[in-house]
Order: structure tokens, then sequence, then C-alpha cells
């Protein structure tokens, strides 16, 4: 629960920044909460939130934090398997950590909130990820131009991986952005997972600078926001 984004906390989520350095948006509502849902821890250890990593925490988790359910159900998996074995060795393990988690564990919804922004950028300054620079908005073609930070090659698709002058790849590197932003660029635009089959609908937006972002509201559940990736006059609204 916080009051501004913080760019220092950047890579504690997800952590892939695949699609760019910066904070991510999501237009369509169900993005942003199935990344609340998976984010947020819902398995606690002696009371402190854990993000399940080791296959007894994941089976205690798909048991709904029953210790018990989730042994018997491994124990019924392995039964079979050659004693001695790597496998086998590995499953012993993995049922004595579910075995020390006895007495241990809890386990509820996760909570976590999504928040409702503005972003104080027009949606056509963003640098289109799934777009080569001919079909860029005509303000980002005279923004990378005028920064000369244009592709090394005139048209060669989109911008994911592509070197330029200036920064050593769009994606992934704080440079890159920083770049972006000195053209003027406040962010990268790309289709979400459920729109990039089509080739249109919904996109997550990476917002380079965080005063940018205001937090319109908080809330917990989905289908409480109406419109929530509508664009605002000069602005775009967009939840996390």
């Amino acid at each position: 629960d916080f009051e501004r984004f913080d760019p220092s906390k950047i890579g504690t989520g997800e952590g892939a920044q695949a699609y760019g350095h910066g904070l991510y948006f999501a237009g369509n509502e169900g993005v942003a909460q199935s990344y609340r849902d998976v984010l947020t821890p819902k398995l606690k250890i002696d009371n402190q939130p854990v993000q399940p990593t080791t296959t007894a925490q994941n089976l205690v988790v798909a048991h709904g934090g029953d210790v018990d359910a989730a042994i018997k159900e491994f124990s019924g998996r392995v039964e079979g398997w050659m004693p001695g074995t790597r496998d086998r060795i590995k499953a012993t393990d993995t049922l004595a950590e579910m075995e020390s988690l006895r007495g241990r564990v809890s386990f509820g919804p996760g909570g976590g909130k999504m928040y409702e922004v503005n972003i104080a950028a027009d949606p056509e300054h963003f640098l289109h990820w799934d777009k080569p620079l001919s079909e860029q908005s005509p303000y980002v073609r005279n923004a990378i131009e005028k920064a000369g930070l244009k592709p090394t090659e005139p048209d060669l698709g989109s911008f994911g991986g592509v070197p330029v002058r200036g920064a050593p790849r769009w994606a992934d590197t704080p440079e890159a952005a920083q770049a972006l932003r000195d053209a003027g660029i406040p962010g990268i635009r790309y289709l979400d997972q459920g729109s990039r089959g089509a080739g249109q609908g919904t996109s997550n937006y990476v917002v380079f600078d965080a005063a940018t972002i205001d937090i319109l509201r908080k809330y917990g559940l989905a289908g409480l926001m109406a419109g929530g990736g509508a664009a605002a006059a000069g602005s775009q609204q967009q939840s996390q």
C-alpha cells in the first residue's frame, strides 16, 4: 500500500523488464489483476509472507495450505518410483520439507491492491514496441531522429532488440530508457498477451518517469472499475 510509484523498486515484482526499463501498467483491468494475483504472496511460513519457490511450497499452496493433504498427494505420486534413483531422492527431500512445514504454515487470500492511475502523457508519444520505425507516430519518429537515436538500419521491424546509437538496446537497460526519455518519449507501449495474436487490442505501458503517474484510486476486486483503460484528454488512465 503506497502513495507514489517508486522507480527504485523496478525489478522486484516479476523482474523481467522484457519490454523496457520502467514502471509497468495495463490498459486491460484483467491483465493487471492477473499480475496482482500471481505476484502477491498467499503463503506464510512462521507468519512471514513467502513467494513459493520449491516443489513442497507449491504443493502446499495447491492444497490451500493443508500440509497433510499435500503430503498424501505427493506420497501417492512417488510411491512407484525406484528407491535410490535421483527422482526418488529428490522426492524424499520434498517430503521432508513438507513435514517441516507442519504447524508453521498459514494460507489465505493474498490481498494486494489494484491502482487506477493517470499517466500525464499522450499515448501517441509512447514508442510502440510492436511496430517498425516507419509505423511509429510522427512525434516518436521526430523525437528519435532529433536525439540521434535512429536505428542503425532504417526499418528493421519491431523495436525489440534493435541496436541504436546512444543506447545498447531498446529492451532491459536503464540507459536505453534514459536515452528515450531524454528524447521526449515518455515510455513504451506493447500489445498485451490477449491482443498479440490478433495484432490489435489493448496495450500494456512502460512508463519511464514516476513523476508522470498519479494514483486516482486503490481497490482490491475485479469489476469495481469501469473503463480503467480509457484515454483522458491529453493523458492516459491505466491500471497496475
